[in-house]
């Protein structure tokens, strides 16, 4: 076995990243071509990602889904890889707090609609 094909610790592929966070390989592609995550390449060029690589992806998967952008995943990401856990944690309780206040906003224009909407004659129950 050459230095090249050695591998340490669990390495996951991008079929198995695709099956547990339910992502698109496009999507997978694209976070790796975008610098947030990083894969190993065998001799038929497949990817092969190790654990810390399956952590970023599910950081940046929760994330998403909850509406945050790239660009604050990727500082997010990098205070990670930089050993800087009290920032990252930081950072992350700073994404989710502006998250929410967007959601509470939101709900707020949702509401005032709502009753707009019930107090327009038109849309009245005969």
């Amino acid at each position: 076995m050459s230095a090249s094909t050695l591998r340490i610790g669990p390495t996951y592929t991008l079929s198995d990243l695709i099956r547990v966070y339910g992502v698109t390989a496009r999507a997978l592609r694209f976070y790796e071509e975008c610098g947030l995550i990083t894969a190993r390449r065998d001799m038929r060029n497949k990817r092969y990602y190790d654990a810390a690589a399956r952590r970023d992806v599910e950081l940046i998967v929760r994330l998403r889904r909850l509406g945050a952008g790239l660009p604050e995943i990727g500082v997010i990401l990098e205070a990670r890889r930089n050993g800087e856990e009290p920032r990252e944690r930081q950072m992350i309780a700073g994404c989710l707090a502006a998250l929410r206040a967007d959601i509470e906003h939101r709900r707020a224009a949702l509401e005032a609609a709502y009753i707009q909407f019930n107090a327009e004659p038109q849309w009245q129950a005969a």
